[in-house]
């Protein structure tokens, strides 16, 4: 399958447009009444499945508001890259931290669109720790008509941890389309 045909179907995948996510499930928000961070809101379970990459390693999208996102990659025995020491490969965590900063960047633009990566830079300054999740939070601080320009702070803790410290930082640049509907 290549790029262009994937993207096809991302498209109808988080086509805000469509009256349901499938025909068995209509969305809980009605598109036309909502602005496209609101709708991705309500619908945080479709948004993380929607890329392969993400749903093969679980990581998920847990938090939206306009222009954040956070996103959460459970700690996984078969992810890590360093079993003795429990540290997550960073390809993985790099999957969360493109699929978080790239919601962000989403959610800073008042229509449906769908974001390709233009640059993606991690700034490690620890390894994580051994049986703890990943977590990223990220912040799209400008916006053009079609790109977004996004930081992100990622911790190995849950939400809300008083022990949150920062494991590395992200700073990366999406280009956007819109989402034509059919």
């Amino acid at each position: 399958m290549n790029d262009k045909t994937n993207i096809e179907n991302d498209a109808e995948a988080l086509d805000i447009n469509k009256s349901g996510a499938n025909e068995d499930e209509p969305h809980k928000a009605e598109p036309h009444k909502t602005e496209p961070w609101e709708y991705l809101t309500q619908n945080l379970d479709m948004m993380s499945d929607v890329i392969p990459q993400s749903k093969a390693i679980g990581a998920k999208l847990t938090k939206l508001s306009k222009g954040r996102a956070t996103g959460m990659l459970p700690y996984n025995e078969k992810l890590l890259s360093d079993k003795e020491k429990g540290i997550m490969a960073s390809g993985a965590v790099v999957t969360l931290l493109d699929q978080t900063c790239g919601t962000a960047g989403m959610t800073a633009f008042s229509e449906a669109i769908l974001p390709v990566t233009l640059d993606l830079r991690v700034d490690y300054m620890r390894p994580s720790r051994k049986g703890n999740p990943i977590r990223c939070e990220a912040h799209c601080y400008k916006s053009t008509k079609t790109i977004a320009f996004v930081r992100a702070n990622v911790y190995d803790t849950e939400e809300g941890d008083e022990e949150a410290d920062l494991i590395a930082t992200v700073q990366s640049t999406f280009s956007y389309t819109k989402i034509q509907p059919k």
